[in-house]
């Protein structure tokens, strides 16, 4: 930049004298606040010091000598992890400091404000981010950007935060300093953002798209820092990890400037997820860059404070990062990202891999992981080694490979990553922690997925809930809450619905539902984005066997559950139109059930359910025993075909169960009552032994078609199950509040006697309907009217007989 290059020596002395003083104002003020006045007369003796020789050395008009590299590293990283600043919990005292820190370091290496804006700082209302400019001189390449970014903030309490990211704030400052003072002005404009909030939803990151004055068609790379100093998984030593989303020249000036000093570990940035300040511009598309050191046992505890930071390894990677900043200035053709539909784990990832796992099984005493740890990390380099030996091109295509590595690396993670989800006390409160750690990292893998499949439409998200919040009073989000929404959506992909021939003329349907949201839970004060803000992903797994029919009638059932939804709809119209593309209907669920029944002449949508119901298929008769039971209740076919399900030992368990629930469920409006019929049919399943469980045939149906998400479905830990005998055993307890247990006769006894009383046999618990036949019981049931809370009354159809249906709130 002309502005640096031409700049005199008498005003880089006032820079420096004016830096020198901000800082000794700082502390001074920090001394008063911490009530160390007997402190305060050497300060003020030692800036008196510090301005006579600041005056000397302008005088004579040389400049102070550098100190070298890691020197300067060391001394910033001290001075941003000091416990006086308390961990830069955003919007705090140490926050402040640290934001004027930076600035001084800006302004000292001659940068500009971002934007129109006066200052570099730059309030996204939960914070401040600190962003300054270095204009590049080609009059073709300076309207091009590259963004150089670190996060300042951590996590307050005690926690310093010195490798996470006190390093990547003081390497992004070297590499500025660096740049500024070269002597050669880069040909683009290089962006230096130090963002706040990035341990907050990365807010710092994302408000600062949402600017104005942000035009992702001009920046050119975005390099990341964060997480430097420290040895990876404390065994590997002098190594440098670089996430990418490209193979590019950037990616070979990485590998040439560390030749020889130290080793470059490339990967894809994307196995990171949306927990690093460059996952919102990957999501925009851009080109980026991401350099660790990797995590560390000590990872955001008090323990990772600036005596332990390794500041040789530190100025090192400081190197090789100022280089790839000044090649991605200097270049003549911009980067150009990987494709959006790139494979999820690279040949990069792999090798990365076989690298960490082979260290960490030879020095895992050092470490805090299990004998099963590396039992399963030796399995993974055994499938690793199988595969290079096999010569193939395209490692990411064997899907055996891929489920090992994915296996290790988030079992990996989880172990060092002190993140958890925000309702994980909630859940996992009561799991052993090598239960717990299995959870968050199947967790990780699905989340990490769906964050690479779907980060355009993930990153719509960030951005409105940011532009809501930012846009809001600041005093009305502060005192009254943060605003009200709820934000979905869905976005459907090709490859996420497999249509399978399989052997007998039938296909296999398999769909994995994305489903993103954004929604306010708490009404309370907010001073970050988290609180009283969820934001998450996940996918909803369909799968069904059956004849195209059959199929056709999955898809409708599904749809029907959620008619009033707005996206899942739009999601069932894809997967029918992939299944029948000769329909050629652009309608709603009304227009697909109104071809269907006139191309197989349904009667009504209540008898469609009934025939679904029985159909024999499983997913059919599981889509309506589980969602549409009030909807077929008072058919006359329903109670004999629900005996028939409950009493079916051919059906699968799990069905079987739901015909029991169907009955039992509280709430339910059974028309029928609690007969004497069916109160033995549920004794005669009492000594019923099986299992029900998730049928394994839909698991295996998911890894056989979404090999990497069935995966994360099949090692997500084991399912619940129960017994068919002792399920029924509760529900006859809570229908009839008799505890028999699992013992028949006595209940075959209870149900013998109490069919001579007068007494009906009906539902006995609170806010569930009963219904009795009127004419045998009409004295007892108009006085159960006259004393019931409920005036509401509707005439039903008892088989033989007028009934009178009621909801009552108390006990009979």
């Amino acid at each position: 930049m002309a502005g640096v290059s031409t700049i005199t020596p008498v005003l880089l002395m006032s820079r420096r004298f004016l830096f020198v003083y901000e800082e000794w104002y700082d502390q001074l003020m920090l001394l008063i606040l911490q009530g160390y006045k007997h402190k305060m007369r050497r300060c003020i003796v030692q800036v008196a010091l510090l301005l006579i020789v600041c005056s000397s050395c302008a005088h004579f008009g040389s400049s102070p000598v550098k100190s070298e590299r890691k020197q300067r590293l060391q001394e910033h990283v001290q001075f941003l992890a000091a416990p006086k600043l308390g961990g830069r919990k955003p919007v705090s005292s140490g926050s402040r400091l640290a934001r004027r820190y930076i600035a001084r370091r800006f302004r000292d290496c001659g940068l500009l404000a971002w934007g129109d804006g006066e200052t570099y700082e730059q309030s996204v209302k939960f914070g401040t981010n600190v962003v300054g400019l270095l204009p590049g001189t080609d009059k073709d390449l300076m309207d091009e950007i590259v963004l150089v970014c670190a996060h300042y903030d951590h996590l307050g309490g005690g926690k310093l935060g010195a490798a996470d990211n006190a390093s990547g704030v003081a390497v992004l400052l070297e590499t500025a300093d660096r740049m500024t003072s070269s002597g050669t002005a880069p040909r683009r404009s290089v962006c230096f953002a130090a963002f706040d909030c990035e341990e907050s939803m990365l807010w710092g990151a994302v408000a600062f798209t949402c600017r104005d004055d942000f035009d992702p068609s001009r920046i050119a790379a975005v390099i990341n820092i964060d997480t430097l100093g420290r040895r990876a998984f404390d065994v590997l030593d002098n190594v440098l990890f670089l996430g990418c989303s490209s193979s590019s020249e950037l990616k070979q000036a990485a590998l040439s400037a560390s030749e020889g000093s130290i080793q470059l570990i490339p990967c894809g940035a994307h196995l990171i997820g949306p927990r690093g300040d460059h996952f919102p511009f990957a999501a925009l598309g851009l080109p980026v860059y991401f350099f660790s050191n990797g995590l560390f046992r000590d990872y955001h505890t008090t323990k990772d404070t600036s005596t332990g930071l390794d500041y040789d390894l530190l100025s090192r990677s400081a190197h090789v990062i100022y280089e790839v900043v000044s090649q991605a200035a200097s270049m003549s053709v911009p980067d150009v990202p990987a494709p959006v539909d790139s494979a999820f784990v690279t040949t990069d990832d792999i090798l990365a891999l076989k690298r960490i796992l082979s260290d960490l099984v030879v020095s895992h005493e050092q470490t805090d992981l299990s004998s099963a740890d590396v039992g399963e990390f030796e399995l993974t380099l055994r499938e690793i080694e199988r595969a290079l030996n096999d010569n193939s091109d395209a490692l990411e295509k064997d899907s055996r490979l891929m489920r090992s590595c994915l296996r290790s690396a988030f079992a990996l993670l989880s172990r060092y990553d002190k993140i958890a989800p925000v309702d994980a006390d909630a859940q996992m409160g009561d799991l052993p922690t090598s239960q717990m750690q299995n959870s968050l990292a199947t967790d990780n893998i699905l989340q990490s997925l769906f964050v690479f499949i779907h980060r355009k439409k993930i990153m719509n998200i960030y951005q409105h809930v940011a532009k809501e919040l930012l846009e809001g009073h600041r005093f009305a989000t502060y005192l009254e809450g943060p605003p009200d929404f709820d934000l979905e959506e869905y976005d459907l992909l090709p490859e996420e619905v497999r249509i399978t021939a399989v052997p007998g003329n039938k296909l296999r349907l398999s769909v994995a539902f994305p489903h993103m949201y954004a929604r306010t839970y708490l009404k309370e004060r907010i001073t970050l984005p988290p609180k009283g803000l969820t934001v998450g992903c996940r996918w909803d797994f369909h799968t069904c066997l059956g004849t195209a029919e059959e199929l056709l009638d999955y898809c409708l059932l599904q749809w029907r559950r959620d008619i009033q939804g707005d996206g899942y709809g739009g999601s069932w119209a894809k997967v029918l139109s992939s299944l029948f593309p000769e329909a050629h209907i652009e309608g709603n669920y009304h227009a697909w059930f109104q071809w269907s029944r006139q191309s197989r002449k349904v009667a009504s949508e209540e008898q469609w359910l009934i025939d679904c119901l029985e159909s024999g298929n499983p997913e059919l008769m599981r889509a309506v025993l589980t969602y549409f039971v009030p909807s077929i209740m008072f058919n006359t076919e329903y109670p004999n075909l629900l005996r028939r399900i409950m009493t079916d030992t051919t059906l699968p368990g799990e069905l079987r169960a739901l015909a029991v629930a169907a009955y039992g469920r509280k709430g339910d409006k059974v028309p029928f009552g609690l007969d004497r019929p069916m109160l033995l049919d549920l004794v005669s399943l009492l000594d019923d032994g099986t299992v029900v469980c998730l049928p394994k045939a839909v698991v295996e149906a998911i890894v056989a078609d979404f090999p990497l998400l069935g995966f994360a479905v099949a090692e997500g830990g084991e399912q619940d199950t129960l017994v068919l005998g002792e399920y029924v055993a509760d529900v006859l307890h809570g229908i009839t509040k008799q505890s028999f247990g699992g013992d028949a006769a006595l209940w075959n006894t209870w149900i013998k006697e109490e069919d001579k009383t007068d007494a009906p046999m009906f539902i006995t618990r609170k806010s569930v309907i009963a219904v009795l036949p009127f004419q045998r019981h009409e004295t007892l049931v108009r006085n159960l009217l006259q004393e019931c809370d409920s005036q509401e009354c509707l005439l039903g159809v008892f088989p033989g007989e007028p009934a009178i249906q009621w909801e009552c709130s108390w006990v009979y």
